[in-house]
């Protein structure tokens, strides 16, 4: 959201640099689903998933789904294009302009008390500082995933597949914005 949780500049900065497809392009092709799927159950048993409908539901078109595979270099090179570069060679890009020029770019990455979760963040932390991204891990505790959630006070949050893309549609928010806090990943 640009309004929901924005408090500074650099708060706005963060969610526009969210908004731009090769940004968010270079997230997901820094994300190796093949090793998340086998951090969590080895073998043949989880299949990559790419988001938006599950494959199972009676509304899945595999027309409608793009799948970016895992490539490092080409997220670097996206990163690149959207003006995010490595000026101190310190391993992480930095911002080239705005309210955080010449700052690492760094997003903090909100993950629930569960051990998958754990597993999968600290997994997702590594993958994200190959490509550049310097992610900040914010474990929560109880209902404070939740609250922080409902707050919009998050950059990058880490949340396992809700059944609401695997079972028919119930809640038809989980598809599209009604609001400018609804859903809470608009």
């Amino acid at each position: 959201s640009t309004v929901c949780g924005v408090e500074s500049e650099a708060d706005m900065a963060k969610r526009e640099l969210f908004r731009q497809l090769d940004f968010r392009r270079a997230v997901t092709q820094a994300v190796d689903r093949d090793a998340m799927a086998q951090a969590l159950v080895k073998g043949p048993f989880v299949a990559p998933f790419a988001g938006g409908l599950h494959i199972e539901t009676d509304f899945f078109k595999p027309e409608s789904v793009v799948y970016y595979p895992y490539d490092v270099a080409t997220s670097k090179a996206l990163l690149k294009k959207v003006g995010l570069e490595d000026t101190d060679n310190d391993g992480y890009v930095n911002w080239t302009s705005g309210p955080l020029s010449g700052q690492n770019l760094e997003i903090s990455f909100t993950y629930g008390s569960h051990p998958a979760y754990a597993l999968l963040a600290d997994t997702t932390i590594g993958m994200m500082n190959e490509a550049g991204i310097k992610l900040i891990a914010q474990p929560t505790q109880g209902n404070a995933q939740e609250d922080i959630w409902d707050s919009c006070k998050w950059e990058a949050m880490l949340w396992r597949g809700d059944n609401e893309f695997t079972v028919p549609i119930t809640e038809l928010p989980y598809l599209a914005p009604i609001s400018s806090r609804t859903p809470q990943w608009h």
